[in-house]
């Protein structure tokens, strides 16, 4: 499974700025459907007098949650095609669409009772890969259930790099 959405602040989910609707580049777009519309809020920080800290460290990416109703999901799901599929989607972009995807087909698994409302909103170019990968999901669901814990590992700090080489 490949791919990403996103969601309103009331599900948890982080929406990238942008929806792209374009067919994949292999094949000719032979149907124009538009993605849904997204907005975007911008807020500006109050003024200090505290000069800005920097960090070295990235921030961990936030968490991509579990999706809370069907209508969300199929929403995310149907701007995650488009997006994956315009060439000019950006990395970063690409990275939190294919992810807000794979959690999509992984609740669908989930919740059989949305597949509906996801199959109803899936745009007429991805319907074919949307019924593929919620296949491949219902088999991979089949070899094994999730586990309510993690399994009992330690964590050890590697060796030096000197060693390593």
């Amino acid at each position: 499974m490949a791919g990403a959405g996103c969601g309103d602040a009331s599900d948890g989910q982080a929406a990238p700025s942008t929806v792209a609707s374009e067919a994949p580049a292999t094949e000719p777009p032979t149907t124009t459907v538009p993605p849904p519309t997204t907005t975007s809020t911008t807020t500006l920080a109050p003024a200090t007098s505290a000069a800005p800290t920097t960090s070295t460290k990235p921030l961990p990416p936030a968490p991509i949650l579990p999706y809370r109703n069907a209508t969300t999901l199929a929403e995310v799901l149907a701007a995650a095609e488009f997006a994956l599929a315009d060439p000019m989607t950006a990395p970063d972009d690409f990275t939190v669409w294919a992810q807000l995807q794979q959690q999509a087909y992984r609740d669908l698994v989930a919740h059989p009772d949305w597949q509906g409302a996801a199959r109803r909103a899936m745009p007429e170019p991805f319907r074919d890969a949307f019924e593929l990968n919620l296949e491949a999901g219902t088999h991979l669901r089949r070899l094994t259930s999730p586990q309510p814990g993690l399994p009992d590992w330690t964590i050890v700090a590697p060796p030096p790099l000197a060693q390593l080489r």
